[in-house]
């Protein structure tokens, strides 16, 4: 039957995302146990996102396997149209794929720039020269804005991971700070994300 070849490659194709969902949840698992001596890798993975998709594409996945056993009347009827206008069929095959492509990208992207994240992050010296808080241009959320100078006089932009729960520094602060670089970043952005720190307050007295 044409509805039953139609809905089998829907199905099909919205199976690639939901078994590459499962993976990608297994491999954020995992990957902080492999990688022991990494203290970043379970902090830096997005796993809402992955397991967010993961579970749409399971949801979907469940509605069409419905739709394709179902013997109510309205959903057949429904099916027999759909089946017998070749416009429509394509369309939602189309649709099934543009869905899949993007699901599975968002969690290739996801698995393997936290993990490449985790792997390269970078250690600066140096002084806090100002603390900032400011709207952040990427997302709109309220952070701050670490400004350190290291012992060379440059000076570098970081904000706070956002899975990192607290930044308690302030002005004059000597700090050391291990941090994942920002990649091609414009004038105004910062250079960092900070990932953790150790910092010991200037003497005064």
């Amino acid at each position: 039957m044409k509805s039953e070849k139609w809905l089998k490659k829907i199905a099909v194709i919205c199976f690639i995302p939901m078994i590459l969902g499962l993976l990608g949840v297994i491999v954020q698992t995992v990957a902080p146990m492999l990688f022991r001596k990494n203290e970043y890798m379970g902090m830096v993975m997005d796993s809402k996102t992955v397991i967010g998709v993961f579970v749409t594409a399971f949801v979907i996945n469940i509605l069409i396997t419905f739709v394709w056993k179902s013997k109510i009347p309205v959903i057949q009827n429904t099916l027999h149209k759909v089946s017998g206008n070749k416009g429509e069929r394509i369309g939602a095959i189309v649709l099934s794929s543009v869905f899949a492509l993007l699901s599975s990208l968002i969690i290739i992207t996801s698995v393997t720039s936290s993990i490449v994240i985790a792997t390269n992050t970078k250690t600066l010296n140096g002084t806090v020269e100002d603390v900032v808080v400011t709207t952040s241009s990427r997302d709109g959320n309220v952070t701050k804005l670490i400004i350190i100078e290291d012992d060379k006089g440059k000076q570098y932009k970081m904000y706070k991971n956002k899975n990192l729960k607290n930044l308690d520094l302030s002005k004059n602060d000597s700090v050391q700070v291990d941090y994942s670089e920002v990649v091609n970043t414009t004038v105004g952005e910062p250079d960092g994300n900070i990932l953790g720190y150790t910092a010991h307050a200037k003497n005064t007295k």
